[in-house]
């Protein structure tokens, strides 16, 4: 894509403001009314209508002049552009009001061979990605479907003739255009000099860790869809398939109004001792936390400084890079592991990149996303070969899945370097009510209690976690199911000659095929029968671009999920040629 840089003023983007709208309907006037003939010409020479009074303009700006816009018409507004020229009721995914409407797309002549319009489209979708938005309606004119092709939209089968002009119906769901973003971004991190950012979001997509759980734009941005949770198939994340133990549903149930009305312990003392007396260590050193990422950001914050020097044991959970490089930004390391070594840590290896000299080396063990696992004992050589002074954090976060008696945390009292990371969030099903726990030696522990905000676990997570470690044999009969049904994926996923890694914990790492497998429509193909699936290339690109995760689900569903990647995989897998050029997709300019 090439720009040219017109004048010395650099291009700004931001919302409209109130004195902006007369420009707006002018220039309106002058590109669809003078000259593509889609209105007539009026003598005021100015173009509005009444979804002005609701709908919101994203508009870009040389220097003082405005040069280009796009206009959003929100979720829920009385009534869309569309509504013109189509009834609704016969397009039942259009039937309701769950869904943004993007239209008049529109740059000066003078600079349709600069970013304006590219800066517009990337602006727009990060506004809507902001909003949790879900479903994107849009009327194109006919002649550049091609370039609302290329950011994912669709047709949806009816042209609309408007004066001189056809449009073509088209929707867009808005997890689509993930992979569209982050190729902008790339343009964008390029040429932030060249811009003035004025939306109220950060230019830079990365400036935030990429988690997945697009799932969730499903129940909608307000939660009003609560009933589609059971046939949206959400595994793009790891919460447990199965629902809280029997004890903490009926607390919950039994409690609910005054567990929402009181506040909580202020520094969930009476937790930290249940933990202590299940797991058999000290209360001294259990710091517990609204969930690892509450912890991983309290913790590395504190310790971290932009001089520290960190060692990320990778692939591994986004976070850990994501908090050390953009938000302490120390100086981060990585010892790959690599898929034809079975993603297995070499002592060798280890032994060799630890005398750079780290202030901290962290491993995720089971490991997240390759789900391999190292035993207590391979896990003790690592830490008996790093130097005591050098901090050692293992994430444990789905260790219980595989055998709680493989964790560390035990050796925390006699090695002041250990640090333990634990999320009950994943393995008693409370995703949704955020509680994990630090286990680290009493004097830092100290220093954490003393930096955590009073009653920072909330009175419902407290009861129900207590409950939890009440009821073991509970989890430990999903536990024993997990293997099964993850046993029972991987076996069909084999079938559908996928290559997949075989794992310990509640998800699989599956790899398409690099020639005849084409990721983005095939993830694409799955969010259209409504099973979400991570794509590890944002936060785990050392595993390559075919990599993606797939969460263990109940039977019944990991039996749908079969049945709708066999589908999306017949629909997009091409035959196999090995002289074959793939050309990766491509962001067109579309001026």
């Amino acid at each position: 894509m090439t720009f040219t840089n017109h004048d010395s003023a650099a291009l700004t983007i931001r919302l409209a403001k109130p004195e902006d709208r007369e420009t707006i309907y002018r220039i309106r006037h002058d590109i669809y009314a003078e000259e593509i003939g889609q209105h007539p010409v009026n003598p005021e020479k100015r173009l509005a209508d009444q979804l002005d009074q609701w709908n919101q303009y994203v508009v870009v700006c040389r220097g003082d002049r405005i040069v280009g816009f796009l206009s959003i018409t929100p979720p829920g507004s009385p009534s869309y552009s569309i509504d013109k020229y189509l009834d609704r009721e016969s397009y039942p995914q259009l039937a309701n009001h769950d869904f943004c409407e993007v239209r008049l797309l529109s740059v000066l002549e003078s600079e349709r061979t600069s970013l304006a319009a590219s800066l517009l489209l990337y602006g727009t979708f990060r506004l809507l990605e902001s909003m949790s938005t879900r479903r994107v309606v849009a009327i194109g004119r006919q002649e550049v479907f091609g370039m609302y092709q290329s950011i994912g939209f669709s047709s949806l089968d009816l042209s609309i003739k408007s004066g001189n002009v056809t449009f073509l119906l088209m929707e867009l769901l808005f997890s689509e255009t993930k992979e569209v973003i982050q190729k902008y971004d790339r343009i964008i991190k390029r040429l932030k000099h060249e811009v003035h950012w004025k939306l109220d979001l950060p230019i830079d997509s990365s400036q935030s860790c990429y988690h997945g759980g697009d799932s969730i734009r499903g129940i909608g941005s307000s939660f009003e869809n609560l009933n589609q949770q059971t046939q949206i198939i959400n595994a793009d994340v790891l919460d447990a398939w199965f629902p809280p133990c029997p004890n903490a549903i009926e607390q919950i149930n039994r409690h609910l109004p005054w567990l929402a009305k009181t506040s909580p312990p202020t520094n969930a003392i009476e937790l930290s001792e249940t933990i202590a007396s299940s797991q058999g260590i000290a209360s001294a050193n259990v710091v517990p936390g609204a969930g690892s990422s509450d912890l991983i950001f309290r913790a590395l914050g504190s310790w971290l400084k932009k001089s520290s020097r960190v060692l990320l044991v990778s692939p591994c959970y986004g976070e850990y890079e994501f908090i050390c490089k953009e938000v302490i930004q120390c100086q981060t390391s990585k010892l790959i592991l690599r898929k034809e070594d079975g993603f297995q840590i070499s002592l060798e290896a280890y032994q060799r990149e630890i005398e750079k000299g780290y202030d901290l080396i962290i491993i995720v063990n089971p490991n997240n996303p390759t789900g391999r696992f190292l035993d207590r004992q391979r896990m003790t050589e690592l830490l008996d070969h790093t130097p005591p002074e050098t901090r050692f954090w293992i994430d444990e976060c789905y260790i219980d899945y595989v055998d709680k008696s493989q964790s560390l945390e035990t050796q925390v009292s006699s090695r002041s370097n250990l640090t333990i990371c634990k999320s009950l969030s994943k393995i008693f099903g409370f995703s949704g009510i955020r509680v994990g726990y630090l286990c680290v030696n009493a004097k830092e522990a100290n220093e954490l209690r003393r930096i955590t905000p009073p009653w920072n676990i909330n009175m419902l997570a407290q009861v129900a976690a207590i409950s939890a470690f009440a009821d073991s044999s509970y989890y430990q009969e999903r536990f024993a199911e997990t293997h099964k049904y993850r046993k029972q994926l991987e076996n069909q996923l084999n079938s559908l000659q996928l290559d997949v890694v075989a794992g310990t914990a509640n998800y699989l790492l599956v790899y398409l095929d690099p020639i005849r497998d084409n990721k983005e429509k095939f993830l694409n193909a799955c969010r259209r029968n409504d099973l979400f699936i991570r794509d590890l290339s944002p936060t785990s690109p050392s595993l390559g671009k075919q990599a993606i995760r797939i969460a263990v689900k109940d039977r019944e569903t990991n039996h749908r999920m079969i049945d709708i990647i066999q589908s999306a995989l017949l629909e997009t897998r091409q035959p196999v040629d090995h002289e074959q050029v793939i050309d990766s997709a491509q962001v067109i300019d579309n001026g």
